[in-house]
């Protein structure tokens, strides 16, 4: 019940005004073992929406994404450290 809940405030909070809190969802979603496709899905979606490009990366604009990317990552990483 819990995941259905954090993937439902995740989803929620990509469209809502601050981005902390979008993030901190996805943070709370993968600690509880939730899908990592999902956070970079809404990585793509929250980047699309509200991306723009930065300048220091050489244009780069999907910076949200690829953090998305890396923070599922390092879950699936400890997920399969800590519990096997």
């Amino acid at each position: 019940m819990s995941k259905l809940f954090f993937a439902l405030a995740f989803v929620i909070s990509l469209f809502t005004p601050p981005w902390w809190a979008s993030l901190m969802c996805a943070i709370l979603y993968l600690a509880d073992g939730g899908n990592p496709l999902l956070v970079v899905l809404g990585g793509l979606v929250f980047d699309e929406l509200f991306g723009a490009p930065v300048r220091s990366l050489g244009g780069f604009s999907y910076v949200y994404t690829a953090f998305a990317v890396i923070l599922s990552g390092a879950a699936l990483y400890l997920r399969t450290a800590l519990f096997e």
